[in-house]
């Protein structure tokens, strides 16, 4: 949600339950999906779609934001 937050995404949805996190920035939707891996560990795996071609490094700055957030 932060690293969405970060680059400006509206939030419009997040249910904890399915681990999916659907925002939009302009044209662009981007969706966060957080699974927990058999190891315990956790994958966080950011999609987007639409007018990508609008602002095509958002999707980048987003994991970039989120590796921050993680301290990586």
């Amino acid at each position: 949600l932060g690293a969405m937050g970060d680059e400006g995404v509206q939030i419009v949805s997040a249910n904890r339950d399915s681990g999916a996190i659907r925002g939009i920035r302009g044209a662009i939707n981007v969706t966060a999906i957080v699974q927990t891996r058999a190891d315990g560990g956790v994958q966080v795996e950011f999609k987007s779609s639409g007018d990508i071609d609008s602002d095509p490094t958002l999707n980048q700055r987003i994991v970039n934001d989120y590796n921050r957030r993680m301290g990586r």
